[in-house]
């Protein structure tokens, strides 16, 4: 058995193991049984002992990973990120990093993470595979990216500075990868653009040099402001120019910013990139709601996407001016304009006229790319959902008697109650928000008073299972005033 234990904290983890020689080596071949490229880690260092370009197109066989560490016992364990293990991550450097990111992007998502010392920790995403995605350095200050050709150092190593790499909240070890998560699409898009900069300087000549041929044309007042201006005028300046290029340019705010990058480098002192890309979206979304107008004849005071903690169940609330309520969508109604349109007769007795797709995809795409960003929270009574959930499965008696259907029911065998982290999921799919992670399903479990282990099935099987006894459970619904009638099935 690799693992006996693992409890989990926001300061630290204390992982118990078989007494084998190298710890390392055994995190090692599990991170490779997960389907990651691993690598043996010069000790406090973050340089492979074995040349590692290969081990970005193939993976290590189990025997190669125990020569490695037979010859390098003290090594710590590098994990080759990219397609070849499906992994991306962001890399933030200290806390004041961590803070700068959620500013730009609204906080940061629910996904595996872990962390070398305090303040510098790292998330995992899948790796984008419809891009080509390398090293990034300084996506913002403080904050690198590791994709195709990167490497990140993985628990339990030890990094320089004597701290132990440590995994934050969910161990993939003890609950597998199903909590990593795609990389959010306004971080892709990001993250995107600051790849493709070398493109980008090559069409921000050709817009200049269109811009240089169109500027006799320009009015008086950019005349007098294009050549930069001073801190106190910087802001009015921004907002004017923006709206000018966002109208010469059809809205495209691409073109807007390589515009005003050049344009705010002769500023004193030029705005931050966060500055300038406030002011853009800004006047975007004010023409943007004047479309809207045009098309609906309706004013809309804001779109806002209420974001699910694990992505489930997240929404678009658009908010029409006038009406009390709003006219809340799924991504995938959004999707469909006529679903839009059915919902907006609903709410304001207006029929809106029909639209093509190339041409409502573009206005749904302006609407939802400015939405303010809020976050749900979980339910205050959430551990009674659980408590629920389970209690319902058992008093229906859609429980197994037998290890071997520990995959797809609840068993109840020897006074103790056996499930699996999935079988509540799954449970739940009938709740419209479904806002808990593996990960939030687990802490509860721990609360209520399940144990995690592994066990065999029947067959011989091994499984990561949760446990507690039948008069614990039993005891514990009592305490919290949720009785329910299940002694005739635990003794039946």
């Amino acid at each position: 058995m690799f693992m006996k234990m693992i409890k989990k904290s926001d300061s630290n983890q204390n992982i118990t193991i078989s007494n084998q020689k190298n710890q390392c080596l055994e995190y090692a071949l599990e991170y490779l049984r997960l389907g990651w490229s691993v690598l043996p880690i010069r000790p406090r260092s973050k340089i492979p002992f074995v040349k590692w370009k290969p081990y970005q197109e193939k993976r290590p066989t189990e025997s190669e990973v125990e020569r490695w560490w037979k010859s390098y016992q003290k090594a710590g364990v590098g994990v080759v990120t990219g397609k070849i293990s499906n992994l991306l991550t962001i890399d933030y450097d200290s806390v004041d990093a961590q803070n700068r990111f959620c500013a730009q992007f609204g906080g940061r998502e629910t996904t595996i993470c872990f962390k070398s010392r305090e303040g510098h920790e790292q998330d995992l995403f899948h790796y984008p595979m419809a891009h080509t995605i390398g090293p990034i350095v300084g996506l913002i200050e403080g904050v690198d990216i590791r994709a195709e050709g990167s490497i990140f150092i993985a628990p339990p190593s030890i990094h320089k500075s004597g701290s132990v790499y440590e995994w934050i909240g969910i161990n993939p070890l003890e609950m597998g990868i199903e909590d990593i998560i795609d990389l959010p699409e306004d971080i892709l898009n990001f993250i995107l653009s600051r790849q493709n900069k070398s493109e980008r300087k090559g069409k921000e000549k050709k817009v200049i040099d269109e811009s240089k041929r169109q500027s006799s044309n320009y009015p008086q007042w950019l005349e007098e402001i294009i050549h930069g201006v001073d801190q106190g005028n910087r802001d009015n300046a921004a907002t004017r120019i923006a709206g000018y290029f966002l109208n010469q340019y059809k809205g495209n705010k691409e073109k807007t910013l390589l515009l005003m990058e050049g344009w705010n480098t002769r500023n004193n002192p030029p705005l931050t990139d966060i500055e300038l890309n406030k002011v853009i979206n800004s006047i975007s979304s004010v023409q943007d709601k004047d479309e809207f107008r045009v098309y609906s004849g309706l004013d809309i005071e804001e779109v806002v996407f209420h974001k699910a903690p694990r992505g489930d169940g997240s929404k678009y609330e658009f908010r029409i001016a006038g009406y009390k309520e709003s006219i809340i969508m799924t991504s995938a109604d959004l999707i469909v304009s006529n679903k839009f349109r059915t919902k907006f007769l609903d709410l304001t007795g207006h029929m809106l006229p029909p639209m093509k797709n190339n041409n409502y995809v573009p206005l749904m795409q302006k609407m939802i790319n400015n939405a303010k960003r809020t976050i749900l929270s979980s339910d205050v009574t959430i551990d009674g959902l659980i408590i629920d959930l389970i209690s319902e499965q058992i008093n229906s008696k859609a429980i197994g008697d037998e290890l071997n259907e520990i995959d797809r029911l609840i068993v109840v065998k020897d006074n103790k109650i056996y499930l699996k982290i999935k079988i509540i999921k799954n449970a739940m799919g009938h709740i419209e928000i479904n806002i808990l992670s593996r990960y939030d399903i687990a802490q509860i479990l721990k609360n209520i008073g399940f144990e995690h282990n592994r066990i065999r099935d029947e067959e011989g099987i091994m499984h990561r299972v949760w446990i507690i006894l039948v008069l614990k459970f039993e005891i514990f619904i009592s305490e919290q005033d949720n009785i329910l009638e299940i002694n005739t099935i635990f003794n039946s």
